[in-house]
């Protein structure tokens, strides 16, 4: 996202996409003015290592191919304005509707859906309800998913007045509840985090600009992992925190959050838009008799901080859903299916990201691989993976693991190990493979280096003379089974 877009469209546009697409609040948002992303901002990006990136404003060919590079995703692409201002994906090529369901609502322990009906014109009051909590406004095939949940509250708001009315109930609700926005938490495993006494309490976030907005959204990813079903943080317009006739309800609620899920009793009010003195005059006004406060005017967002790589085995909390499931490959050359995850309900064609981890023998190989890691780490280039996949969307993940895109109704993946030959070719030819509307598909030329024949070797460019020096043709024929056997008895006579 960009500060010098319109950021109320920017926004809303995000906070629906999540929420259609993800179920809820995950995607962390980066900070970028088209050319470059700050240091801070890329580290943040190379940690979290998203598996596709989509961004609002024009991206420079130079900063395609920086992400290209180092974070490889599946796939990079443009969010187009339409007529009503909001942004959409005109080519999608991931992603599922992740719908409300009792299975999912039991795990995450809030067991209640709150489920709001926003018929307000109030543009503060239709932003306040959707970037907090989620509202499910003519998203396709929400209504029928919803007659299926179990347990749900229905809150109805058109009015200011309507808005407090729900707030002041929501405050004195004892039962465990779950928001749409904050849906997704309940299962998805995200990066582990260094634990930080900030997150342990709640937060009030106030500003209207794009970076109070981005520090709201991303504090959820720098909540440690125990904590990610809860409700840890409250956004509200500087209209918002300033409506007398909200004030109450607004306390209300802060008062109830800050003691509930183990929050300490403390609130802290954060912005990085406004003063340290008119963020404490809005806070007094907010807060309870009973709750500690902590106001903070920061310069610069806090970005979460990630732990290293931590391999996830069966057994860990946050795999307790999804097992990981394990294959024997027969050869270099096999072919199995993998079960989706349950309860996905998808209506797209390739709904979700499998990460893999392939193993080999270590006696095959004597005694070069004593003391080392006994798994296929890939090159991050698209070419070589997606080879691997038999051309299917894939990616090379920061821990050099392959991943690949599977379909909602079972994954058929044809995996083939990768030979030292196609290995050398696909980087040296640059052999990368996009989809439709993906950003690098443009690139006039697709690698960040030059290649030409070595002018030392006359037979070697005898050779691929006979190609008119295209690398990736002479690949295609010389690694052919019959032309390989002919050139090895030319060579042997």
């Amino acid at each position: 996202m960009s500060e010098k877009g319109d950021k109320d469209n920017q926004i809303d546009s995000l906070v629906d996409y999540c929420l259609y697409v993800w179920g809820g609040r995950l995607n962390p948002i980066i900070i970028t003015d088209g050319k470059d992303i700050a240091g801070d901002w890329w580290d943040f990006l190379q940690k979290y290592d998203p598996d596709v990136v989509l961004t609002f404003v024009d991206l420079t060919e130079k900063l395609i191919r920086k992400i290209d590079h180092f974070i490889c995703p599946m796939f990079i692409q443009k969010l187009d304005g339409r007529d009503d201002g909001r942004y959409v994906v005109k080519h999608e090529c991931v992603g599922f509707q992740m719908l409300p369901n009792d299975a999912y609502l039991h795990w995450g322990r809030r067991y209640e859906l709150v489920v709001f009906e926003d018929t307000s014109k109030d543009k503060e009051i239709n932003r306040f309800l959707s970037r907090n909590f989620g509202v499910y406004n003519n998203l396709a095939h929400t209504e029928d998913a919803l007659s299926q949940v179990t347990k749900k509250y229905p809150c109805k708001v058109d009015s200011e007045e309507t808005l407090a009315n729900v707030l002041q109930q929501l405050s004195k609700r004892e039962n465990f509840h779950t928001y749409p926005m904050e849906y997704l938490g309940k299962w998805t495993p995200m990066p582990d985090v260094q634990h930080e006494d900030r997150t342990d309490c709640f937060a009030v976030i106030v500003g209207d600009s794009i970076q109070d907005f981005a520090h709201y959204w991303n504090r959820q990813l720098a909540v440690t992992d125990y904590k990610r079903t809860s409700f840890n943080q409250l956004w509200l317009s500087k209209k918002v925190a300033k409506n007398p006739k909200l004030q109450e309800a607004l306390k209300a609620l802060i008062d109830k959050e800050a003691n509930w899920d183990g929050h300490s009793n403390t609130v802290r009010f954060e912005s990085l838009s406004l003063k340290q003195v008119e963020l404490e005059k809005i806070a007094k006004e907010l807060i309870g008799l009973h709750a500690h406060l902590v106001c903070e005017a920061m310069d610069k967002p806090r970005m979460p901080f990630f732990n290293d790589f931590r391999e996830f085995q069966e057994g860990d909390s946050s795999f307790a859903l999804e097992k990981t499931q394990q294959f024997s490959l027969n050869g270099q050359k096999d072919i199995f299916t993998i079960t989706p995850p349950q309860n996905i309900k998808g209506y797209h064609q390739d709904d979700w990201v499998v990460d893999l981890k392939i193993g080999y023998q270590p006696q095959n190989y004597g005694n070069n691989v004593i003391n080392c890691e006994q798994w296929w780490k890939i090159p991050r280039h698209l070419g070589v993976v997606s080879r691997m996949f038999n051309n299917r969307s894939a990616r090379v993940t920061k821990s050099r693991f392959p991943a690949c895109l599977c379909s909602k109704n079972g994954c058929t993946i044809q995996l083939e190990l990768p030979k030292e030959y196609w290995l050398f070719s696909n980087l040296i030819c640059d052999e990368k493979h996009y989809s439709y509307g993906d950003l690098r598909k443009d690139l006039k030329n697709k690698n960040d280096y030059g290649v030409e024949t070595s002018q030392q070797g006359r037979n070697l460019r005898g050779l691929f003379g006979l190609f008119n020096d295209n690398f990736s043709e002479a690949e295609n024929i010389l690694s052919e089974p019959f032309w390989v056997d002919v050139l090895n008895k030319f060579c042997k006579e």
